[in-house]
């Protein structure tokens, strides 16, 4: 299911190339977020969805939907947990919400089951690792979220037998 967020950094008050450090200062700042650094660009490897997925074989966005879609079930906010993965979507409705649309990935470190009350981890391209609250993204990353939770051996033979293949 999918979720509408307000993210609060604006493209417009996005500084590119000042460092993880001074972003982390100014969005806190100017944009009133409550992102918090915790490692920067120049110790970090990957992607978002290397960081989300733990998978640094993948190579696109569209190598991690599609790792993600064999992996993870999608779930409603409700059944979040930590470690969770939430995938940001630009400009979505029910016909498109795919590989076209997908901005970034993030894991789940804190939840209470709400947008506001969900504080996630994610890797900016080549930048830092942050870590703050759903809407403390940049808008870059889109207006819509989906969640997504590992699945289980249970799910999955439950799955494959639905299938005919046992």
């Amino acid at each position: 299911m999918p979720y509408i967020i307000n993210p609060k950094i604006k493209y417009e008050d996005m500084k590119f190339d000042i460092g993880d450090y001074a972003a982390e200062r100014l969005y806190n700042k100017k944009c009133k977020t409550n992102l918090k650094l915790i490692n920067d660009g120049s110790i970090t490897k990957g992607n978002c969805f290397n960081y989300a997925t733990k998978n640094y074989y993948l190579e696109f966005c569209e190598d991690a939907l599609e790792y993600i879609n064999s992996n993870y079930k999608e779930v409603d906010i409700a059944d979040i947990k930590i470690r969770d993965i939430i995938v940001f979507f630009e400009d979505w409705n029910d016909e498109i919400c795919n590989e076209d649309n997908i901005q970034h990935f993030a894991k789940i470190v804190r939840t209470d089951n709400t947008i506001s009350g969900t504080i996630i981890r994610s890797k900016w391209g080549q930048d830092g690792i942050f870590e703050g609250n759903i809407n403390d993204l940049p808008d870059i990353y889109g207006d819509t979220v989906k969640f997504y939770t590992k699945k289980t051996l249970k799910s999955s033979l439950k799955r494959l037998i639905k299938r005919n293949i046992f």
